[in-house]
């Protein structure tokens, strides 16, 4: 079964949504179910014509069977994947000219995930850290550029090797 319920609020200078989601489902075949839950929250204030300040929020758990279905879909994996994620936003949007666009947002995110094999966990780790992006939107006549980049500094830790840095970025344009 699945469901879902969302409730939002639209005024002149704030706009803000709760939802949650639900999906069960027990596959087409043996160890091939799921069940995720995934609770969001946003809330948009604009202190001025030109501002935009937002905070996101998302809290989810899953547990997965045997998923994605692999080559060969005789060969059932017998463990389930159970994931636990919140991720918090903030981010700052300006409208500098009718051409000109600016954007930038700090988020924290914490995902965790175990491989459970008849009821024991035989695998886990966790990704955390916060996460810095920046992006500018140029719009002409018949052409928009977009460019920006991003940052994340965060720990990798895996149960049976130990925690180490997780560093990456990008840049775009």
């Amino acid at each position: 079964w699945t469901g879902s319920a969302q409730g939002t609020y639209n005024g002149d200078r704030v706009a803000a949504s709760l939802g949650v989601r639900k999906l069960e489902d027990d596959g087409f075949r043996t160890n091939n179910e799921q069940d995720t839950t995934v609770y969001t929250g946003f809330v948009e204030f604009a202190p001025t014509e030109r501002d935009t300040v937002q905070l996101n929020a998302i809290f989810a758990d899953r547990e997965t069977g045997d998923l994605p279905l692999h080559q060969i879909p005789i060969f059932a994996y017998p463990g389930t994947i159970s994931t636990d994620e919140w991720n918090v936003g903030l981010g700052w949007h300006r409208r500098q000219s009718a051409a000109i666009d600016f954007a930038a947002s700090a988020i924290w995110n914490d995902t965790q995930q175990q491989a459970i094999v008849s009821g024991a966990v035989v695998g886990e780790a966790r990704l955390k850290g916060p996460q810095v992006e920046g992006q500018v939107v140029y719009r002409q006549r018949r052409l928009t550029w977009v460019g920006g980049g991003g940052f994340f500094d965060g720990t990798l830790d895996r149960e049976t090797v130990g925690a180490a840095a997780e560093k990456f970025g990008n840049l775009y344009g």
